[in-house]
């Protein structure tokens, strides 16, 4: 029996199975900065990945965004903490959870 990487990779961004066969299948493609946010924290990135990730998506983190500056924050601030962890902190400040809302565990 093979890994299932679509899980693994939906069990720790809480994003849709279909994000990731998208991704292979359209590398190019526009994706939404929560999307990339949430690859980031589900991968436990750093900060300085995550940037460039999100730049290479023609993304950024805008210092004027109070939801931006809290991705940033759990991105830099919460190395090795789990997304639902990081969620529970985005929701304390009224910020929607990372992941998509269809993905149940």
């Amino acid at each position: 029996m093979g890994l299932n990487y679509g899980k693994a990779f939906s069990d720790a961004t809480l994003l849709n199975p279909n994000v990731l066969s998208r991704m292979k299948n359209d590398p190019s493609g526009r994706y939404e900065l929560a999307t990339v946010i949430s690859i980031c924290a589900g991968l436990d990135l750093d900060i300085a990945t995550t940037e460039r990730l999100l730049c290479a998506a023609g993304l950024a983190l805008s210092p004027a965004s109070r939801t931006h500056q809290a991705y940033r924050y759990v991105i830099a601030n919460m190395p090795g903490i789990d997304i639902d962890s990081r969620n529970a902190f985005l929701e304390r400040l009224g910020i929607a959870p990372l992941g998509s809302r269809e993905y149940n565990k």
